[in-house]
């Protein structure tokens, strides 16, 4: 607990409009998001905003003790089947990203290409 730290719970409509331009004007846009979006509830809001600009995010937080979990995602006519791996034994930390076996730092652009894709989501230190 931190004192005098007051979170609010309401978004500052200047600064979100400036995020939503920033990110529809970047050629590679990540959104990283924490803990304060599930606080003020804003997991749905923010996962539209994705949705809407394709944006797929991947930043996973799970118990230490879980080895991972896998997702069937359909985008369109295209199935992703995301599979993440806890290999450190953490809660979060995402190290690196593959989709079909190959590197692809830390943003996936989704594709409907009816074409079946494999995404693996290492979590480590």
């Amino acid at each position: 607990f931190i004192r005098s730290y007051q979170p609010s719970v309401k978004g500052h409509g200047g600064q979100i409009k400036k995020a939503v331009e920033t990110l529809l004007a970047a050629k590679r846009p990540v959104i990283y998001s924490g803990g304060g979006v599930i606080w003020s509830n804003a997991s749905k809001q923010l996962t539209e905003l994705a949705h809407r600009l394709n944006l797929p995010f991947i930043n996973p937080c799970i118990p230490k003790d879980w080895k991972g979990y896998t997702i069937r995602y359909i985008y369109k006519d295209t199935v992703y089947n995301i599979e993440v791996k806890n290999i450190g034994n953490i809660e979060y930390g995402v190290s690196s990203i593959t989709v079909d076996g190959k590197s692809v730092g830390e943003y996936v652009k989704l594709h409907d290409d009816k074409v079946e894709h494999f995404i693996t989501v290492e979590l480590s230190n």
